[in-house]
């Protein structure tokens, strides 16, 4: 928007900026099967998809990002970098 106020130009990037996020282009059948339906962390059965790194920091919401993942791994890893959460969990044995 060339004109107007200032207001006006004020209002029309913050519509710009708040638009809704386009949807996924990615099918989460195929993650999972590439993966054999199981945890990338610890082998369980996967349950969920995991953004390797989270949209919360940065990440994507695209195929290359996610990884099939068991609840409990998924939910304990929560928003973390995987950097940051690895060397706090103990090796399986």
């Amino acid at each position: 928007m060339r004109g107007g106020t200032l207001y006006q130009r004020k209002a029309a990037a913050a519509r710009v900026r708040h638009r809704a996020p386009q949807p996924a282009t990615y099918s989460r059948e195929t993650i999972f099967a590439r993966w054999g339906y199981a945890c990338c962390y610890c082998d369980a059965r996967a349950e969920h998809l995991d953004h390797v790194v989270p949209i919360s920091k940065g990440g994507a919401d695209a195929e290359h990002n996610l990884v099939p993942s068991c609840a409990a791994c998924n939910l304990d890893k929560g928003a973390q970098l995987l950097a940051d959460w690895a060397p706090i969990r103990p090796p399986s044995l």
